[in-house]
């Protein structure tokens, strides 16, 4: 068991199991074939995710940016799923 996106990658080319990883780790061993998607069209429901920075004094606007981003998406998808 890990957590290491690489190493679950290596052990899937080597047959090892089914993992779960983000489309674009996979994406060229999908197109390429050398893996196959075996729950196509399915997608884990989107959770909680946190965004950790030492303050909002001094914040670049490129993160405060990144920040709003991800909030308004994540709120976008919550109101998707409860629909």
């Amino acid at each position: 068991m890990t957590e290491d996106m690489v190493a679950l990658r290596l052990a899937a080319l080597r047959g090892v199991g089914v993992v779960r990883l983000p489309t674009i780790v996979v994406k060229a061993d999908l197109l390429e074939g050398r893996l196959v998607d075996v729950l196509p069209g399915w997608a884990p429901q989107p959770g909680i995710i946190h965004a950790v920075f030492p303050s909002r004094r001094g914040l670049l606007p490129a993160v405060r940016t990144l920040l709003d981003f991800l909030g308004t998406e994540y709120a976008a998808l919550s109101r998707k799923d409860m629909s």
